[in-house]
């Protein structure tokens, strides 16, 4: 399956005056949808109130019968400037989903943010970094 998308969350150019036009996702779990790496878990506080652009394209992958690869490219941005800077870096997420039995499920993931000037301006990221990110989950329902 491939699926293509691009969401928007607006954004308030200038926190200063009396026009608030932020999107705010409240109790939102983000991760699902912005990247394993969880950069952007509370809009506004993430982007310091200027929104959030994400161009994403997902491929996943079910060559097992209980089993699949997910491959995810997240190309993230401002939606208003700040300090004249606007993109924020390309997040790539790489999953393996089993099924091992009834009960049990495993999750194995790798992720790698290749920043842009936007992060570092945000103070999220320091200049020149661009993380990994690795994880495994054993689900077990009872």
């Amino acid at each position: 399956m491939v699926m293509a998308g691009y969401e928007v969350l607006s954004g308030d150019d200038s926190l200063t005056d009396d026009d608030y036009g932020v999107f705010d996702t409240l109790y939102a779990t983000n991760h699902i949808y912005y990247g394993y790496m969880d950069y952007f878990l509370a809009i506004p506080a993430d982007t310091q109130g200027r929104g959030l652009k994400d161009a994403f394209v997902r491929l996943h992958l079910s060559p097992l019968e209980k089993g699949g690869l997910a491959i995810d490219l997240h190309q993230f941005s401002l939606e208003e400037d700040f300090a004249g800077e606007d993109a924020l870096g390309t997040e790539i997420d790489l999953t393996f989903f089993a099924q091992v039995n009834k009960v049990t499920s495993v999750l194995v993931g790798v992720s790698k943010f290749l920043a842009d000037e936007g992060m570092e301006l945000l103070g999220r990221i320091a200049e020149g970094e661009d993380p990994t990110f690795a994880f495994a989950m054993v689900n077990v329902l009872f």
